[in-house]
């Protein structure tokens, strides 16, 4: 049974911020994530949305250009190489928020994780981990206000 200061359930920006900064602070840390490291905003939210927005807007350039002198002919948007640049990014920032925890300290468990009792952490599908302190970190979707919150048992 591996034993952790901080475990932190679920790894958006909240989360694996929190796991990084108690890393920092000489703590052993560990987050349990059920999708993907970045959460809602990496994956699914901001950083696709930001991406796809990017690419509309090249494609308005290409296709209004003449407006300030510049002249493109068949300016065409090909859908699927839109989603393949933004997968492609969002793998990348994924990947190194996982290199960022790997060269914190802090141990990811690629699961859903449960609160069994005080001082009892588990992420589920894998083997049991412990934090003996009172404070198991939580990370919430998607309310950004509320990402980090302690809880004592």
């Amino acid at each position: 049974m591996e034993k952790f200061d901080v475990i932190v359930i679920g790894g958006g920006p909240g989360g694996y911020l929190c796991a990084e900064r108690a890393a920092h602070a000489g703590l052993k840390s560990a987050v349990i994530e059920k999708r993907a490291l970045g959460g809602t905003c990496l994956n699914e939210g901001c950083i696709p949305t930001k991406s796809l927005l990017y690419c509309a807007k090249q494609y308005a350039s290409a296709k209004h250009g003449a407006d300030y002198g510049v002249h493109a002919e068949n300016v065409q948007i090909d859908h699927a190489a839109v989603i393949d640049r933004k997968n492609k990014v969002v793998k990348m920032l994924v990947g190194g928020v996982g290199a960022t925890m790997k060269a914190n300290g802090v141990k990811v468990y690629a699961t859903e994780g449960k609160i069994k009792g005080r001082g009892e952490t588990a992420p589920l599908k894998s083997s049991r981990v412990t934090r003996p302190s009172p404070a198991t970190v939580w990370s919430l979707r998607p309310a950004p206000s509320r990402l980090c919150l302690p809880f004592r048992a």
